[in-house]
Protein backbone atom coordinates (compact mmCIF):
# COMPACT_ATOMS: atom_id res chain seq x y z
CA UNK A 1 0.00 0.00 0.00
CA UNK A 2 2.43 2.50 0.83
CA UNK A 3 4.70 1.77 -2.14
CA UNK A 4 1.37 2.68 -4.26
CA UNK A 5 0.98 5.80 -2.39
CA UNK A 6 4.43 7.03 -3.14
CA UNK A 7 4.19 6.17 -6.68
CA UNK A 8 0.84 8.37 -7.26
CA UNK A 9 2.73 11.23 -5.65
CA UNK A 10 5.37 10.69 -8.14
CA UNK A 11 2.32 10.41 -11.17
CA UNK A 12 0.90 13.38 -9.18
CA UNK A 13 4.29 15.77 -9.10
CA UNK A 14 5.22 14.49 -12.60
CA UNK A 15 1.91 15.79 -13.98
CA UNK A 16 3.24 19.46 -12.61
CA UNK A 17 0.11 19.72 -10.22
CA UNK A 18 1.53 19.63 -6.98
CA UNK A 19 2.07 22.74 -5.36
CA UNK A 20 4.59 23.60 -2.36
CA UNK A 21 1.70 22.98 0.07
CA UNK A 22 0.58 19.88 -1.23
CA UNK A 23 3.90 19.05 -1.12
CA UNK A 24 5.13 20.05 2.88
CA UNK A 25 1.97 17.99 4.00
CA UNK A 26 3.66 14.62 2.46
CA UNK A 27 6.70 14.89 2.85
CA UNK A 28 7.16 14.38 6.67
CA UNK A 29 5.47 10.98 5.88
CA UNK A 30 7.65 10.17 3.17
CA UNK A 31 10.53 11.21 4.90
CA UNK A 32 9.39 8.86 7.84
CA UNK A 33 9.26 6.21 5.27
CA UNK A 34 12.86 7.14 3.58
CA UNK A 35 14.25 4.18 5.49
CA UNK A 36 12.08 1.18 4.90
CA UNK A 37 13.47 -1.88 2.82
CA UNK A 38 10.73 -2.63 0.59
CA UNK A 39 10.10 0.58 -0.75
CA UNK A 40 12.53 3.35 -0.11
CA UNK A 41 13.06 3.54 -3.72
CA UNK A 42 10.13 4.30 -4.56
CA UNK A 43 10.55 6.90 -1.91
CA UNK A 44 13.27 8.60 -3.16
CA UNK A 45 11.92 8.75 -6.49
CA UNK A 46 8.81 10.75 -5.53
CA UNK A 47 11.49 12.82 -3.88
CA UNK A 48 12.94 13.30 -7.36
CA UNK A 49 9.71 14.37 -9.14
CA UNK A 50 8.58 16.61 -6.68
CA UNK A 51 11.72 18.23 -6.93
CA UNK A 52 11.10 18.68 -10.30
CA UNK A 53 8.05 20.34 -9.96
CA UNK A 54 8.52 22.33 -6.83
CA UNK A 55 12.51 22.85 -7.09
CA UNK A 56 15.52 21.18 -5.68
CA UNK A 57 16.07 23.88 -3.27
CA UNK A 58 12.96 23.91 -1.31
CA UNK A 59 12.43 19.99 -1.65
CA UNK A 60 15.86 19.21 -0.66
CA UNK A 61 16.09 21.49 2.19
CA UNK A 62 12.51 20.37 3.81
CA UNK A 63 13.77 16.60 2.89
CA UNK A 64 17.27 17.07 5.21
CA UNK A 65 15.25 19.18 8.24
CA UNK A 66 12.87 16.33 8.26
CA UNK A 67 15.33 13.61 8.37
CA UNK A 68 17.00 15.45 10.94
CA UNK A 69 14.67 16.02 13.08
CA UNK A 70 14.12 12.43 13.43
CA UNK A 71 16.55 9.96 15.42
CA UNK A 72 16.30 7.26 13.08
CA UNK A 73 19.80 7.13 11.37
CA UNK A 74 18.16 4.73 8.53
CA UNK A 75 16.31 7.26 7.48
CA UNK A 76 18.83 10.57 8.01
CA UNK A 77 21.45 8.30 5.63
CA UNK A 78 18.75 7.65 3.25
CA UNK A 79 17.70 11.23 2.55
CA UNK A 80 21.35 11.91 2.64
CA UNK A 81 22.01 9.43 -0.45
CA UNK A 82 18.83 10.95 -2.00
CA UNK A 83 20.35 14.23 -2.11
CA UNK A 84 23.85 12.92 -3.48
CA UNK A 85 22.01 11.50 -6.36
CA UNK A 86 19.67 14.46 -7.05
CA UNK A 87 22.66 16.55 -7.21
CA UNK A 88 24.01 14.42 -9.69
CA UNK A 89 20.94 14.49 -11.86
CA UNK A 90 19.72 18.07 -11.06
CA UNK A 91 23.35 19.99 -10.72
CA UNK A 92 24.49 22.15 -7.88
CA UNK A 93 21.28 24.60 -7.58
CA UNK A 94 20.83 24.00 -3.53
CA UNK A 95 23.93 25.78 -3.30
CA UNK A 96 22.06 27.62 0.06
CA UNK A 97 20.97 24.33 1.93
CA UNK A 98 23.43 24.81 4.38
CA UNK A 99 23.70 28.41 5.11
CA UNK A 100 20.85 27.78 7.95
CA UNK A 101 23.37 27.07 11.11
CA UNK A 102 20.34 25.23 12.50
CA UNK A 103 20.31 22.36 9.80
CA UNK A 104 24.52 22.01 9.85
CA UNK A 105 24.03 21.60 13.44
CA UNK A 106 21.62 19.12 13.17
CA UNK A 107 23.66 17.40 10.64
CA UNK A 108 27.16 17.36 12.56
CA UNK A 109 25.48 16.92 15.95
CA UNK A 110 23.51 14.05 15.34
CA UNK A 111 23.81 11.39 18.22
CA UNK A 112 24.50 8.28 15.80
CA UNK A 113 26.59 11.11 13.28
CA UNK A 114 29.36 7.81 12.84
CA UNK A 115 26.51 5.40 11.86
CA UNK A 116 24.66 8.04 9.63
CA UNK A 117 28.09 8.41 7.60
CA UNK A 118 29.33 4.80 7.36
CA UNK A 119 25.45 4.06 6.09
CA UNK A 120 25.51 6.64 3.07
CA UNK A 121 26.67 5.05 0.04
CA UNK A 122 28.29 8.13 -1.50
CA UNK A 123 29.63 7.55 -4.78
Amino acid sequence: MLKLKADLIAYVAKSGKLSKQVAELVLADMVDKAGDVKNGAAIQEGFSCMAEGCGLEFISHKVIVLAFEQKNPKNQSEALNWLTTAVKEFGFKCVSLFSSDSISYRILSAESRAKVWQECKFS
